[in-house]
């Protein structure tokens, strides 16, 4: 049995993405490009983005992303990961690349605190998340991600070191009360 995915992302993709106008028989015709993004367009994308669901979201999102219009994908992404009824819809994997394709649009568009808040969040929820594609994403994304990673973690194992030290401490004074 073959399986009718390829069609169907096609389909999906082929009925999110801007149709251009057809000019009567094929045509040579320059590449259709997007103005820079306002706040129409932004509302356009979050509109139509929390009308998807989830998974042609983040296919939407990543569409964005691969035609270089960076704000809208950022938007795309927000729109999906802010909204909870929509991300809980989507896979771990799918969350985190949605998240992934976020911060790579935030740091296209020079937006690295925007990135690093993003990744910290990804990575607090799975702090054994993958570091992200080489053969998708630009080494700006990747080094961003060790380092939010790496900071984060050390965060985490101080935040524990001191837990641990605290409950060892109550338990230590419990003890006392009991002894005395």
């Amino acid at each position: 049995m073959r399986s009718h995915r390829p069609l169907v992302l096609a389909g999906l993709l082929t009925a999110l993405l801007p149709r251009r106008a057809s000019a009567g028989p094929a045509t040579a015709s320059p590449p259709v490009v997007s103005p820079p993004s306002t706040s129409a367009h932004a509302a356009d994308a979050l509109d139509a983005t929390a009308a998807l669901p989830p998974e042609a979201a983040v296919a939407r999102g990543t569409a964005f992303y691969e035609a270089g219009q960076y704000a809208k994908c950022a938007l795309a992404f927000a729109a999906l990961l802010d909204n909870p009824e929509q991300s809980s819809g989507l896979s771990t994997h799918s969350k985190e690349q949605a998240s992934v394709y976020r911060a790579a649009c935030l740091i296209a568009q020079g937006d690295i605190s925007g990135a690093d808040g993003v990744f910290r969040t990804a990575i607090r929820e799975n702090p054994q998340m993958a570091v992200p594609n080489a053969i998708l994403f630009p080494p700006a994304v990747i080094e961003r991600f060790i380092v939010v990673r790496t900071t984060l973690l050390e965060e985490i194992r101080h935040e524990e070191e001191e837990r641990a030290f605290r409950e060892r401490e109550a338990a230590y004074q419990a003890r006392r009360r009991a002894d005395a």
